[in-house]
């Protein structure tokens, strides 16, 4: 892979990934990897310094488009991006609510129109 090439990644801070981000490093690309866990982003950071923390709630719209044009200012472009983000409520799995269905179902439209941003 070509070095200096830049990729997003949501999700960043465990998993898929955290795997994503370590994979991606490696191979010379610059990685921007947002999630919650700052402290998790910059243990990221120490083990590869082509990891770049951008702490980020994808729940947060105001926060999305702020640390995208924070990233845009970092690096002027973005290759790919990688959204892998979720939302998991152990309760739900207990019993069935309408209106956290329809919350999840906003926040699943803004997570697709944040796909825009990078096009």
């Amino acid at each position: 892979m070509q070095e200096n090439k830049v990729i997003w990644i949501t999700g960043a801070s465990s998993g898929i990934g955290k795997a994503l981000s370590i994979k991606f490093a490696n191979e010379g690309w610059h990685v921007a990897a947002s999630a919650r866990r700052e402290n998790l982003l910059k243990e990221l950071n120490q083990q590869n310094k082509n990891i770049y923390p951008f702490p980020l709630d994808v729940t947060d719209i105001e926060q999305c488009k702020t640390v995208f044009k924070n990233i845009i200012e970092k690096f002027k472009d973005i290759e790919i991006c990688v959204f892998g983000t979720g939302i998991h409520d152990p309760q739900s799995e207990k019993e069935f609510n309408l209106e956290k269905l329809e919350n999840y179902g906003s926040k699943l439209f803004w997570h697709n129109e944040f796909h825009k941003l990078c096009l």
